[in-house]
Parts: C-alpha cells; structure tokens; sequence
C-alpha cells in the first residue's frame, strides 16, 4: 500500500485586485477589493467613481465654476484617465466611447448637484443635451449662463407679485453668495442677460426693505423649452 505524505503542497493563485492594480488611487473598498476582471462594468464604476470625484474636486478648486471651465476640465480629465488605462490597464479601443461617456455623465451629475442642490435629471428636462451647456451657448458668457439657470429654478417656485407680474426678489448679494461669485461679476452676468434681453428688473418693496426684483422674459422661459402655467 503506497503512503501518503503528511505534508501536500498546495499551489495557491494569488488574486489580483483593483486597488492592487491602481495602488495610486484611493479607490474605496467595494471597488477596490474585488478582483480586477477588465470587464466594462467594472471598468465603468472605477470611471463613474473617479469622474465624481473628480468633479467635486473640480468645484472645490475653481474660483467661478463657469459651464465652459467645467466643459473644458471634464475633456482633459477624461483624457488623462483614458491614457492611464490604456497604459496601465491596457483597456481595447473599443471601450473608448463607454469610458468617456460615463465619466461625463457621473461628472455633470456631480457638478449639477454641488452647484443646484439637486439631482440632474433623469429626462434632459426641456434642454438640449447639458441645461448649463445650452444656456452657455445662448448667453455667450459662463456667468450669465449660470445666473439664468438658477432663475430657471427659482422661476416656477416665485410667488412675488408685482405690478401684476410674478418675480424673484433677491439682494446682489444674495445672488453673488449662491452663485459662488463677487457681487460685481454678478452685475456683469445680470448686465449680460439685460443687454440679450432674457431678463427684466425693477427695485421694489419687499419685507419692508427696498430689494431687486427680476423675471426672465418670454425668450428666456422659450430657451427654459417649458411653459409655466402660473406665469403672469
């Protein structure tokens, strides 16, 4: 009878796991514990994650966030993440399309929500592709751009009736402060939408204190490609 040997040599494969591929960033553990299979999904959530995080970093470090700098940072880093994965990872060609579009997508999602307070919508509600990067093409100018966005928000929940016209009463300043921009580039994007007509003002009384009134004008809520029943 042949006998056994007591000891057996076990061949172990080590797996490889994200975070062991991309050590150089701090991928969190649901992502980065699992091992690496270079399937599209889970190269997407590695993308979608970066590209979030990669927008709030964005936010945080430009001084105004105008749509075109946001275009314009989301394009490079796209880029640079696709040269790391195809020299890293060496992700096919044929994943290129996925890959850049995920990141914008997690990216204009990200920024969207930092700068409204809200999600973006599922439905490209009214706008043509990107709302920011429309107005940006109507305005010619980031600041008015996102000036006339926030009206766009504030519009369909504005009760102040005036000279039997609804408006948004709001200080410079408090359009300044939540728009993240000094009160006097925010005289510059209001002069901008008052010169393209999109806007009209007045100076009213509101809560007993002399306050900026305005409203976008019937070309304004056209671009908004909604109509608001409760417009007066």
């Amino acid at each position: 009878m042949a006998i056994k040997s007591a000891i057996q040599t076990e061949t172990s494969v080590e797996t490889i796991t994200v975070a062991d591929l991309l050590s150089d960033l701090d991928i969190p553990d649901e992502i980065g514990a699992a091992p690496y299979t270079g399937s599209q999904q889970q190269l997407v959530s590695i993308t979608r994650w970066l590209a979030m995080q990669h927008g709030k970093d964005t936010l945080c470090s430009l001084k105004q966030p105008t749509p075109s700098a946001l275009v314009k940072e989301c394009k490079r880093m796209s880029g640079v993440w696709w040269s790391y994965l195809t020299d890293h990872l060496g992700v096919a060609d044929d994943l290129k399309k996925v890959i850049f579009h995920n990141f914008r997508n997690a990216f204009e999602h990200t920024t969207h929500k930092m700068l409204t307070g809200h999600d973006l919508p599922k439905a490209k509600d009214g706008f043509q592709h990107n709302a920011l990067r429309g107005l940006r093409q109507a305005t010619g100018h980031g600041d008015a751009a996102l000036l006339l966005y926030r009206i766009r928000y504030w519009w369909s929940k504005a009760s102040v009736i005036q000279d039997g016209k609804k408006w948004i009463a709001k200080t410079h300043k408090q359009w300044a402060d939540e728009l993240g921009i000094s009160p006097r580039t925010y005289r510059t994007a209001q002069d901008r939408l008052l010169e393209r007509g999109l806007i009209e003002t007045i100076t009213a009384e509101f809560n007993g204190h002399s306050m900026l009134h305005l409203r976008p004008t019937p070309e304004a809520v056209a671009l908004f490609q909604y109509k608001d029943a409760g417009e007066a």
